[in-house]
C-alpha cells in the first residue's frame, strides 16, 4: 500500500551505478530503508540533493505492515529545502556528524511521533541558527537520550555511567567542568550561544556523550565524522 509521510534523511549510500540505498527516519513509519533509482545519473543529477544528511522530504511511500524490506518512493519533494546546511561549511560539518550518530543509534521502525519532532525542529534550528553551533551537537545528543529511553536530569548522573565504562576518559581535574557545562545545557531550551568552558572541555563532554551512547547502544563504533567536525569548526 501507499503511505504518505514526512521523513529526515539519515544515511546513504550508492547502489549499483545511478542508484541509491537510503536511510529515512519518517514520522508515520519509523525507521525505513529506501531505494532510490537514477538519482546518480547525468539526467537526474540534480535529485541527489533530497537525499543529503539530514534532507527533510514529505514522500509518498511503498509501506507493507510486518515485512522488513528495502521499499520505494513513490513521490518525494523537499519540506523544506534547507537553506544554509548544505552551503556553510560548519553546519555541513555538524549536519554530516549527527546523522551518522543518528545512522549508528536509530534501530527501530516502530513510529515515534515525539522523536520525529524533535528532529525535525532541530535540524530547522540548525539551518536558520546564527549563533550556538559550536554546542549545538552535545545539546542535540544530550537531549535526544531522553526519546531513547535513558535520558538524565544531571550531569553528574551522565558522568557517574561514563566513568564507571572508561575511567579514563575524564580527569578527577576536567570532571567539575564536563558536568557544569553538562548541566547548562541540560537546563537550555535551546543551544546556547556561548559557555565559558574550555576548548578541551567541550571536546571531553562530547566524548563522554558518546561513550554514554555505547552504554546503551549496542555495537556503536567511534564516528569517524567527529574529527572532521573538530577540524573545521577550529577554522
Amino acid at each position: 500500500m501507499l503511505v504518505k509521510t514526512s521523513g529526515v534523511v539519515i544515511h546513504y549510500l550508492k547502489y549499483s551505478e545511478t542508484s541509491i540505498i537510503t536511510k529515512v527516519y519518517t514520522e508515520e513509519l519509523g525507521l525505513q530503508t529506501y531505494l532510490v533509482s537514477g538519482v546518480r545519473s547525468a539526467k537526474n543529477r540534480n535529485k541527489i540533493a533530497l537525499y543529503q544528511p539530514l534532507s527533510l522530504l514529505d514522500m509518498v511511500v511503498y509501506y507493507q505492515k510486518d515485512v522488513q524490506r528495502i521499499y520505494r518512493i513513490s513521490e518525494v519533494k523537499p519540506a523544506p529545502a534547507l537553506r544554509q546546511i548544505p552551503f556553510d561549511p560548519n553546519k555541513t560539518a555538524v549536519a554530516l556528524f549527527l546523522s551518522e550518530a543518528l545512522y549508528r543509534i536509530l534501530k527501530e521502525d516502530t513510529p515515534q511521533p515525539e522523536l520525529y519532532a524533535y528532529l525535525k525542529q532541530h535540524i530547522l534550528w540548525l539551518d536558520n541558527a546564527t549563533e550556538g553551533l559550536g554546542l549545538f551537537h552535545s545539546y542535540f545528543l544530550l537531549h535526544l537520550a531522553t526519546f531513547l529511553g535513558f535520558g538524565i536530569s544531571q550531569g553528574s548522573e551522565l558522568l557517574a555511567q561514563v566513568q564507571a565504562y572508561n575511567p579514563s576518559l575524564i580527569g578527577p581535574t576536567e570532571q567539575a567542568a564536563v558536568a557544569d557545562l553538562l548541566d547548562a545545557l541540560l537546563l537550555a531550551s535551546q543551544p546556547p550561544s556561548s559557555h565559558p568552558a574550555a576548548p578541551l572541555i567541550k571536546h571531553k563532554t562530547v566524548d563522554a556523550l558518546l561513550d554514554f551512547y555505547r552504554l546503551h547502544i549496542d555495537n556503536m563504533p567511534a564516528l569517524k565524522s567527529l574529527a572532521v567536525l573538530r577540524e573545521v569548526m577550529r577554522s
